[in-house]
């Protein structure tokens, strides 16, 4: 009889323990659920700090489509641990939020002639995103006839993959070929900071690097003004905020709609 009540005991205090998982699970999955709602207030307090910057753009004050705004700000304990990579997912319009990673050599490592491809469906594409007719070309000028031509429209990764980020839509925004790589030597515009980053990484294999970058929206604006790259390694090294314009100079673009006009 006691060894029948104690089984029974046991089943019972088994099955709290499930109910009790259960519901901790149970809780995790709303808290993320409701944090886009969250996400898109903060969003917009940020935005206000660098969208007059943002706006002033002018080929003239940055011709490849990058500035630096001073010292990164970094709070260290906001990032993953080391080699870890955190993406801050979408907010309730479905726009792409923060990602941020504590990169390591072996980030850079594992992403040495591997390139992932974004997948085409549904619930993968972008906010903002139109895509590119083939056989479109266009041309986007630069400052002495250093011109772009080819597709206007990029899927441009928040943390790269030479850096090891995800062709995943919680890590990449739309935007213009000149946001994603500055004018036609191809080592501005996002490109800057995930060059310098990667240069560091490779030369100091036991440090690491804190990285984030955070697309700026204007209002209920479906594709970002701007992406903030804020980059900070283990020596202090590189400690700088990166504002990365995403536009194109000689075009007007609908930022709710992802269509664009050329200027006359």
């Amino acid at each position: 009889m006691n060894l029948l009540r104690l089984h029974k005991s046991l089943s019972s205090l088994f099955l709290v323990t499930i109910l009790s998982l259960a519901l901790i699970g149970f809780s995790h999955q709303i808290a993320l659920a409701t944090t886009g709602k969250t996400a898109i207030t903060n969003t917009s307090k940020v935005a206000n700090r660098y969208l007059p910057e943002v706006l002033s753009w002018t080929l003239e004050s940055a011709p490849d489509y990058y500035k630096i705004l001073g010292e990164s700000e970094i709070l260290e304990s906001s990032f993953p641990s080391k080699g870890q990579i955190v993406y801050d997912g979408l907010d309730s319009l479905g726009r792409t939020l923060a990602a941020r990673g504590t990169l390591t050599f072996n980030n850079v490592l594992g992403s040495y002639r591997i390139r992932k491809n974004f997948k085409r469906n549904k619930s993968e594409t972008l906010s903002g995103w139109l895509g590119n007719k083939n056989g479109d070309v266009y041309v986007i000028k630069g400052l002495a006839g250093d011109s772009y031509k080819g597709y206007f429209w990029n899927k441009s990764h928040l943390i790269a993959d030479s850096l090891g980020g995800d062709a995943l839509r919680v890590n990449a925004i739309t935007g213009t070929r000149t946001q994603n790589v500055g004018r036609r030597s191809g080592n501005g515009g996002m490109r800057y900071t995930e060059i310098k980053a990667q240069k560091w990484l490779e030369a100091h294999p036991d440090g690491h690097l804190y990285y984030e970058a955070l697309p700026i929206y204007q209002g209920s604006e479906l594709i970002p003004r701007a992406v903030i790259v804020s980059v900070l390694s283990s020596d202090s090294a590189i400690n700088e905020k990166v504002i990365v314009y995403n536009t194109a100079n000689g075009y007007t673009i609908d930022y709710n709609t992802g269509r664009f006009t050329a200027n006359q």
